[in-house]
This record gives C-alpha cells, structure tokens and sequence, in this order.
C-alpha cells in the first residue's frame, strides 16, 4: 500500500513540476507567472525532502515504515502497521510536531 501511495504522488509531483516547468520555459509567460512557478517548484522540492525526512524521523524512532504528505500547514501520515495504537499515533504525532515551530495539523492512519 505504501508504494502504491508512493508512486502515485511521485507523478502527481512530475506532472505538476512538469507544467511549471512550461510556464518557467514559455515565451508567452509573464515574469510575475514565472516567479510564481518557480516558487511553487522550491516549494514543492521542499515538501518531498520534509516528507522524506519525516518518514526516517519515524522509522528511525518507532522502526516503522510510513508514508507522509505535506500539503501546507496539514501533514497526513500512515503506517504499516494492522495494530490502530491510539498511544503511538499520538507519540508519532508529537515527533513530527516537533519538527516544526507552528503549529500543523496532522492525521495518522494504520493500514
């Protein structure tokens, strides 16, 4: 399930890079259109490194594996697991709180 989810918003994230990467490369773009594409790239890069260091944050804390995506100030989590532990969703919730100085919301889902 976790690669399934894995591969799915590795093409959702080309495919968006893939169209600001046309309005970075178009004639016809604005400059205020390129610089708001390129700031949505930054932005997008960043999140996948966040959730890449979230998902080892987790594993290397709790030996679990675990999918995480950011999608602003709201993180969803899920994890590999058949046991719906309510004392280690909170404490997963808490570890990746803590990697951030506001405050984001977060869902953790067993699966």
């Amino acid at each position: 399930i976790l690669t399934a989810m894995r591969v799915e918003a590795d093409e959702e994230l080309l495919a968006e890079l893939d169209t600001l990467r046309l309005i970075l490369t178009g004639k016809e773009s604005t400059v205020d259109e390129k610089n708001e594409a390129f700031n949505k790239m930054k932005k997008l890069n960043i999140n996948k490194a966040e959730e890449k260091e979230l998902e080892k944050k987790i594993k290397d804390t709790y030996n679990l594996d675990t999918f995480i995506k950011i999608d602003g100030n709201q993180i969803k989590v899920v994890v590999d697991s058949d046991t719906h532990d309510n004392k280690l969703a909170n404490n997963i919730m808490r570890t990746i709180q803590e990697s951030y100085e506001n405050k984001v919301y977060i869902t953790v889902q067993f699966k």
